[in-house]
């Protein structure tokens, strides 16, 4: 049905081809899952992500059309995001300032605040999750991958298991406490951390020493880059990488903040190379980590 083209990216179990529709030209995004030595649990676990990628319906939230299955293989088909990763192109911008920084994390805490309000967290909210696209001098961010996205009660917090990417880990999800929303605040903060100044809040390559750092949310802006950011700025990523996650703020309520919400104001215009520089950084070594598998 769909012509398969370029491999554009891979996951841990799937690998994702530009395809196109020979009924209309439309070129789409397929995520494949070899499904040869699928377990019962890995079944299921296609099946919820489909379920939850039909629950959301955002402009911040990279669009699902449809799942087609294979005799060994499953195959999703998502909206084509062309501009990379968010990251990727920021490296690549000549001007970048805190305010077009503040313009990204909008679109970000919009697209979580709308798997929020459907219930629903994504548990792995970081760079790599996090496309762009460019349209008519519109960039428009995209959450991707809801691979290890769950959905939750309203209000309860409940231990669902271990889910997301080491650096971007929420101190109760390292202490396998009960979790719930405020996990994707958490890793919403240590994007916007990064955002500002091109590296992430806890980066060790030690995995003890960086689950101590993050459990005691030991941050500092008396590091490279942080003099030129703005109090607000500086204030929103504190109140989001707070350790207790009964007072880290809901996606709603950042979005009420002076730095998203009066960003014209309050956001300086410098231009940030030392940011790009770092963000270029950031992707050359995530790059060869993928490489180096």
């Amino acid at each position: 049905m769909y012509q398969f083209k370029d491999k554009i990216g891979r996951g841990a179990f799937s690998e994702v081809y530009q395809c196109q529709h020979p009924q209309d030209n439309t070129n789409y995004a397929a995520k494949i899952i070899n499904a040869k030595f699928a377990s019962q649990q890995d079944i299921q676990n296609i099946h919820r992500e489909v379920r939850i990628c039909r629950k959301l319906n955002h402009a911040n939230i990279v669009r699902f059309y449809e799942l087609t299955q294979g005799d060994n293989s499953y195959c999703m088909i998502f909206e084509l995001v062309t501009n990379g990763e968010l990251f990727q192109h920021i490296s690549k911008r000549k001007m970048y300032t805190e305010s077009d920084a503040s313009i990204y994390f909008r679109q970000i805490l919009k697209a979580v605040n709308h798997c929020h309000q459907n219930n629903i967290i994504h548990r792995d909210i970081k760079p790599k999750n996090l496309m762009i696209s460019c349209s008519n001098g519109e960039e428009t961010v995209k959450l991707i991958d809801f691979g290890l996205a769950i959905e939750v009660h309203p209000e309860i917090q409940e231990w669902h298991g271990f889910a997301g990417t080491l650096k971007y880990l929420s101190p109760e999800m390292i202490q396998n406490q009960p979790y719930g929303k405020p996990i994707d605040l958490w890793g919403c903060g240590a994007v916007l951390y990064a955002l500002l100044v091109g590296y992430p809040p806890y980066w060790d390559d030690d995995i003890e020493v960086l689950f101590e750092d993050i459990i005691r949310g030991s941050i500092s802006y008396r590091y490279h880059g942080w003099a030129s950011i703005s109090i607000e700025a500086k204030e929103l990523v504190k109140k989001l990488l707070t350790v207790n996650m009964r007072t880290r703020l809901t996606a709603m309520q950042a979005l009420q903040h002076p730095f998203i919400s009066d960003w014209q104001k309050v956001c300086s215009k410098d231009h940030q190379q030392y940011t790009v520089n770092g963000l270029a950084n950031f992707e050359s070594r995530s790059r060869l980590q993928v490489m180096l598998g």
